[in-house]
C-alpha cells in the first residue's frame, strides 16, 4: 500500500477520501463511512475559511502599505518645499519649528505611534504658526479614501489626480505642487 500523505490539509483530505472509498463496501462499516465524509465536508470549510482571512489580511496589509505610502510621499515632499523655503538650511529655524527630527526618520516605519505623532505635530504647526502660511496650501482637504478595490490602476488616471506637468518658470512653491491661491490665504 502507498504510504499517504497526512501533514498538510491535502493530505488529511485525501486520506479521508482514500478511507471512505475503502469502508464504502463494507455495509457494517456504513456509519463510519458517513463520519469520515462528514469530517471531510467540515475540514474543506475550515480550511476555505482559513484561506479566506488569509486573503482579507493580505489585502489589508497591501492597503495600510499603500497608504503609507502616499503618506510618506506627502511628508518628503512638504519637506523639498521647506528646504526651498529656507535655502537648503535644515538647520534653519522654520525647517526645526516644523521638522524637529529628520522626515526620513518619522517616515522610516510603516505607520505605528511614531510616525502618527509626527505627523499630527506637522498638522499641528502648519494650521496655528503664521510662518507657514504658504505651506498650507500643501494640505489635502479631509475626505474618506477610496478602498483600493475599487481602483483599477494605481496610476495618478485612476486616482483623479492631475500629474503635476512641468513647473512654471516663477511660480511658488506650493503652487508646483497643485495648491489653489484659496487655501494659501491665512486661516
Amino acid at each position: 500500500m502507498a504510504r499517504l500523505d497526512r501533514s498538510s490539509v491535502n493530505g488529511i483530505n485525501r486520506t479521508l477520501r482514500y478511507f471512505s472509498i475503502r469502508l464504502n463496501p463494507f455495509v457494517v462499516a456504513a456509519a463510519l463511512c458517513a463520519e469520515a465524509n462528514s469530517q471531510r465536508v467540515a475540514l474543506t470549510e475550515r480550511n476555505e475559511r482559513w484561506q479566506q482571512a488569509v486573503e482579507e489580511r493580505v489585502a489589508a496589509t497591501a492597503e495600510i502599505t499603500y497608504r503609507d505610502e502616499q503618506l510618506d510621499t506627502l511628508i518628503a515632499a512638504l519637506a523639498r518645499e521647506l528646504l526651498v523655503l529656507t535655502n537648503v538650511d535644515r538647520n534653519h529655524a522654520t525647517f526645526r519649528k516644523l521638522m524637529p527630527t529628520s522626515p526620513t526618520l518619522a517616515i522610516r516605519s510603516i505607520g505605528g505611534d511614531v510616525q502618527t505623532r509626527y505627523v499630527k505635530t506637522v498638522l499641528a504647526v502648519l494650521n496655528d504658526d503664521p510662518d507657514f502660511v504658504s505651506l498650507k496650501g500643501l494640505r489635502r482637504p479631509s475626505r474618506r479614501p477610496r478602498p483600493l478595490s475599487s481602483r483599477h490602476s494605481r496610476g495618478a488616471a485612476s486616482s483623479g489626480s492631475p500629474s503635476p506637468g512641468p513647473i512654471p518658470i516663477g511660480s511658488s512653491p506650493s503652487t508646483r505642487l497643485g495648491a489653489s491661491s484659496e487655501g494659501l490665504a491665512p486661516s
